[in-house]
């Protein structure tokens, strides 16, 4: 499934959670400051799909508007190790609210990064949405 049908499937997901909140705010774990540029693109791309909703009224979910925030967390480093501890670090900083009521987090790019996020947001029971290729094996031949 592409970035864009990863983003519906996450609003559905986000409007059946989601009732008592001014707002939908989700995180986004990003490498921006490292040597993977596409990370500041598909944060941009967040970016610009929050603001699309926000323009259409936002999340309409049980019959109230919600908009959405984005809070961009930048997890880059000068190396691979220290950017996985760095993603680890932000999501237990979600998990013990420092960034307050988070909805959801947005895996980041890399597939390294999505694992060490994947493994965390499970611990803490956190609701994540990762985009990228998908392969099965049973479709090949």
């Amino acid at each position: 499934m592409g970035r864009g049908g990863t983003l519906l499937a996450l609003t559905v997901l986000i409007m059946q959670l989601v009732t008592a909140y001014a707002e939908v705010r989700i995180a986004s774990v990003q490498p921006i400051s490292s040597k993977y540029g596409p990370a500041k693109i598909m944060r941009d791309g967040e970016i610009l799909w929050s603001e699309m909703v926000n323009a259409r009224g936002g999340f309409l979910i049980n019959g109230t508007y919600h908009h959405v925030r984005i809070i961009s967390i930048d997890v880059g480093a000068d190396n691979d190790a220290k950017m996985i501890q760095n993603t680890i670090d932000a999501v237990n900083s979600v998990a013990n609210g420092t960034y307050g009521v988070v909805h959801a987090m947005f895996s980041p790019y890399t597939t390294f990064l999505t694992e060490s996020l994947a493994i965390e947001t499970e611990k803490h029971q956190i609701l994540s949405c990762a985009a990228g290729k998908s392969y099965n094996s049973n479709l090949a031949n």
